[in-house]
């Protein structure tokens, strides 16, 4: 299905790029007529703009990252994997390599992205996004749009904000248990009141949950012509939110206030993922057969003039075949500083700090290294961050530590990021 949608997307984008390269009419009588139809920007990448019938932004990115963890225990590699990083000794590391394709075709309103991370190839593929939208109510500032493919399903503020702008290192180990994954599927999604008002909902293969899934077997499959049902939201108070982030969506965010808001902006939001398909089970040596999952979430987040706060909450039931409904749920907090520059500097410098928790259902618990049932872990962290260009060139530096009861694994992060 992967290679399938990334074909489609490849054969309509190939004989426009074509005709753009050799000065020819693109097909279907779209004609390139922009002033400067070329642009390169560091930060920003290289666009072709051929106005409203055609854009295409070509992005990249690099992340490399050293990490070294202190208190050798089992429990080590499950702080690892609650930060999607498998190898958690002292090491150096790719952590993020990607090439993104987004823009128009047509007119302003058929939207599509492609985007793949060289570090995650595998058999199938590196292939990450692979969407087309369409906005068939627009209005400029207001739409409602049709979205296919595969992408973000938008369970979570912090998830659905893009990587490269995260305020720490890595996400919260709550966000990587109860949400940060994709699917394939179709959403509509829309804006209301230039921006205040943003919203997600729609069908798709595999849960939200990307952590719990990892205890299970089979849970990231669609049987039965069953599907997942998400839905979401972000209400932006005093202003849209996003005005100085550096994103005209959530998909899109950056975490902190590098901009300085001159005005108080904050933002309320919320979502809700069910799953009826009773697919899947947990991994040996409880195999019991899943019967259906909802997860719901709960976020917000402020800015002012440099400052930066947000919090998050997530809450899972899964309901089993012999009767058991286990209730896991975590929460993260978190505040940023970024301090202003001084006198001609582009430099500017950052502070931070997170805390967060998280408390597995006695069947999930069970299984991680040593149990867990009826146990959290909580994890506090600080970071320094040099931003050379921002969010486009920085350098990050965190130390964090994660408990389990009486038991601590203590982490060094230093990580460099690249966008071109």
């Amino acid at each position: 299905m992967k290679r399938i949608v990334l074909g489609a997307v490849l054969s309509c984008l190939f004989p426009t790029l074509c005709a753009a390269a050799a000065g020819e009419d693109p097909p279907a009588g779209a004609a390139f007529q922009p002033a400067e139809p070329i642009s390169l920007r560091p930060g920003s990448g290289i666009t072709f703009d051929g106005g409203d019938d055609f854009r295409l932004n070509l992005l990249n990115r690099l992340q490399v990252q050293y990490q070294h963890s202190f208190g050798a225990d089992a429990r080590e590699g499950f702080i690892g994997w609650l930060e999607d990083d498998e190898d958690n000794n002292q090491d150096f590391e790719v952590r993020r390599a990607r090439t993104r394709f987004s823009g128009h075709a047509f007119h302003t309103g058929i939207r599509y992205q492609l985007e793949m991370d060289w570090t995650e190839v595998d058999e199938e593929g590196a292939l990450l996004d692979a969407w087309t939208q369409w906005n068939f109510l627009d209005t400029g500032s207001e739409w409602i749009g049709l979205r296919f493919g595969q992408g973000k399903t938008h369970h979570g503020l912090e998830a659905t904000g893009t990587s490269a702008g995260l305020a720490m290192v890595e996400r919260s180990i709550a966000t990587n248990l109860f949400s940060n994954r994709r699917a394939q599927g179709a959403w509509l999604n829309g804006q209301y009141g230039e921006g205040v008002l943003r919203w997600f909902a729609g069908v798709q293969d595999s849960f939200v949950a990307g952590g719990l899934e990892r205890f299970t077997t089979g849970w990231n499959t669609t049987e039965d012509n069953e599907v997942v049902y998400v839905a979401s939201m972000q209400l932006d108070v005093l202003g849209d939110f996003l005005a100085t982030s550096g994103g005209e969506d959530y998909e899109a965010a950056n975490q902190g206030d590098v901009g300085n808001s001159p005005c108080l902006l904050g933002t309320f939001g919320g979502g809700v993922a069910y799953d009826d398909r009773g697919v899947g089970s947990l991994q040996p040596p409880a195999p019991v057969a899943i019967d259906q999952s909802t997860s719901w979430n709960a976020n917000t987040a402020w800015r002012y003039a440099g400052w930066w706060a947000t919090a998050e909450y997530y809450r899972n039931r899964t309901d089993f075949a012999d009767g058991t409904e286990p209730v896991s749920d975590g929460y993260h907090l978190a505040v940023n500083y970024s301090f202003p520059k001084s006198g001609d500097s582009r430099l500017q410098w950052g502070l931070g700090a997170r805390y967060a928790d998280i408390q597995l259902g006695n069947d999930f618990g069970a299984l991680v290294p040593g149990g867990l049932q009826g146990d959290s872990v909580d994890q506090i962290g600080g970071v320094l961050t040099a931003y050379v260009r921002g969010h486009t060139c920085k350098v990050q530096a965190e130390v964090n530590r994660t408990s389990f009861g009486d038991q601590d694994v203590d982490q060094v992060l230093i990580q460099v990021s690249l966008i071109l």
